[in-house]
């Protein structure tokens, strides 16, 4: 579905076109019922769109609605509020570089609490998370395109979010749930039937009142009687399990003061034969040739000394994050679905953007070769070094692109590279001790293998880890002893478990719009957000001992639900947790430090 026809941004896009005269009622009407949009109580904003209505006019002169507003001020505040919001546009310039509208865009509706004040859904996240990106997309556009108006850049983005697709990797869940007791529709892994108890299954029969009964049996109707009931009930048994690779049948063991019985269906068992597989407060009895797997169930991991642990840094980011996300999808194989788009993927353009900083660092080896290029000289190590990359990535067998997709992605790369690197001649000197050096930790649950983007060391002496960040940017906690962002202290164990620690440690975002480092340790005079670690051994211990116990909770099968917030709003496995209301609980302090 195209991007534009999710209603988070479609509610976003419509705010925007409110930028320039006339405003649009209609455009009105859907930001003032958005429920991702706020200017105060919702009642109030409902009454503004209410007041607004019944002038008739279909189209607002700014100065008209400003009146319009103040006067209902006093009344609803929400409607000065939003008067205020609308102000705020018109101090913009009359034109502006796409990342400068995309920054003031993303700060204007941050000002109307955009996807704050509604309780986002998993699927709701992930299209705000897409929307961050096409903003990302938009403002790369610079690199190959003049500035433009206001009015030409959100009819831009509006043509962006119509050409993009998206699809939410929540998505439906793959079970279907039915009353019905007919054949299935599709053939499914395994089939489910609840209910099945000895008075309820087979059916008591329900003749029609109003057709004869012995023409109803003379046609087989399968409510006309016992007997029809019986082969009715037969028949479905035989067509759940030639429908499934597995079949559940249960029953209810108790409910409220009834006792009840399993089902006696010849062919299906005999009343004593039901796997009994409840605890005292189960109320399912499946019988099953393949019984039912639960996370719960999970058998601990064998230890096996030496053994490479597959996936190892992903099992310990999904379980910080969720347990009963990483049982599911590392140990049961819930992988999460493959995401649509027309662009580069984002594990390609990882890739590219990981192996042409190694490249170029390569290269140049320490700061100061790198000041010693002038634009264009850094233009020509980025295009050199772009090109090596595209010759490897084919030829590996990577899927290849259209010439105009890698060319924009080229622009789109050059453009961001060439801002890290001016990031970088600003940091006090250092030199480039290696890139993409693979290691070893041992664990309780086997040998992680890991790769580190760089290390730097500086003209003190002091070795510092770099480590490249495409995606979205992390919590920092590091300075209170926990390990987040996970891969930066899981990198500091490793490279100190080689005899090799470090003194600092930093993330270096990719991202076109925010490119720059964060980073944890002592004062350096880098540029970035930071924070300063006095006491790094106790803090190092500290992450130690969180990364053994995500280990070890890990192995031991442990899925509990008791996930970070962050984790519930971009899950595939949303509509399979056992959690009641993911905004019930779960990190309320849970803020990215400035």
């Amino acid at each position: 579905m195209a991007l534009a026809h999710q209603q988070l941004v479609s509610d976003a896009l419509c705010a925007l076109r409110l930028v320039h005269e006339p405003l649009s009622f209609d455009d009105l009407a859907r930001v003032l019922g958005s429920p991702y949009l706020a200017w105060g109580d919702a009642g109030q904003q409902v009454a503004v769109r209410t007041i607004l209505s019944r002038t008739g006019l279909a189209q607002w002169p700014a100065v008209v609605l400003d009146d319009a507003l103040a006067r209902m001020q006093p009344e609803h505040p929400a409607a000065g509020a939003l008067g205020e919001w609308l102000k705020a546009t018109r101090a913009w310039p009359r034109r502006d570089s796409r990342a400068e509208w995309a920054r003031r865009f993303s700060q204007w509706l941050g000002a109307a609490r955009f996807a704050r004040s509604a309780s986002l859904d998993s699927r709701d996240a992930q299209r705000l998370q897409r929307w961050n990106e096409l903003l990302d997309e938009f403002a790369a556009l610079d690199a190959i395109a003049d500035p433009l108006g206001l009015a030409a850049a959100v009819e831009e983005l509006q043509r962006l979010a119509n050409a993009a697709r998206h699809a939410a990797r929540t998505g439906d869940a793959a079970i279907t749930l039915t009353a019905e007791r007919g054949a299935p529709l599709a053939r499914y892994d395994g089939i489910w039937v609840m209910g099945l108890a000895e008075q309820r299954w087979p059916e008591p029969p329900r003749p029609d009142p109003y057709v004869p009964l012995s023409e109803q049996r003379r046609c087989g109707w399968d409510e006309a009687g016992a007997k029809q009931r019986l082969e009715q009930a037969q028949w479905s048994l035989l067509q759940w399990r030639a429908c499934a690779d597995e079949s559940v049948l249960s029953h209810p063991r108790l409910e409220a003061d009834v006792h009840h019985r399993p089902s006696a269906l010849p062919g299906l068992a005999t009343p004593h034969s039901w796997e009994d597989v409840g605890d005292g407060r189960r109320v399912l009895e499946p019988l099953s040739d393949v019984p039912a797997v639960r996370p719960t169930d999970l058998l601990p991991m064998p230890p096996v000394e030496g053994q490479r642990l597959r996936q190892g840094r992903e099992r310990l980011q999904l379980q910080q994050a969720c347990a009963f996300r990483s049982q599911a999808q590392i140990r049961l194989g819930a992988t999460e679905p493959q995401i649509i788009g027309d662009g580069i993927h984002r594990a390609v353009r990882g890739i590219l953007l990981h192996g042409l900083l190694n490249g170029m660092w390569q290269e140049l080896k320490d700061q100061r070769a790198l000041a010693a290029l002038d634009e264009d000289a850094r233009r020509a190590l980025f295009d050199r070094h772009w090109l090596r990359q595209v010759t490897q990535l084919a030829a590996e067998g990577r899927p290849s692109y259209p010439p105009r997709l890698l060319e924009r992605e080229r622009l789109r790369s050059r453009r961001m590279v060439l801002r890290v690197l001016e990031e970088e001649a600003q940091r006090p000197f250092f030199r480039v001790l290696g890139g993409e050096r693979q290691l070893q930790l041992a664990t309780a649950a086997g040998v992680i293998t890991l790769r580190v983007d760089r290390l730097d060391e500086d003209g003190e002496g002091r070795r510092w880890l770099v480590d490249y960040k495409s995606g979205l940017p992390e919590d920092f906690r590091l300075n209170r002893g926990e390990a987040q962002p996970l891969q930066l202290a899981l990198y500091e164990q490793a490279l100190a478990a080689a005899g090799e620690p470090v003194d600092g440690m930093a993330l270096l975002s990719l991202a076109p719009a925010q490119p720059g480092f964060s980073g944890a340790g002592p004062a350096a005079g880098w540029p970035g957000k930071w924070q300063e670690i006095p006491d790094w051994d106790v803090q190092r211990a500290l992450w130690r001992q969180e990364l053994e116990v995500l280990m070890r909770a890990h192995a031991a099968g442990d899925a509990s639900v008791a996930p970070l917030r962050q984790a519930c709003r971009n899950c595939h496995l949303s509509a399979l947790c056992r959690r009641a209301d993911p905004d019930a609980d779960g990190a309320e302090g849970e803020v990215t430090d400035d």
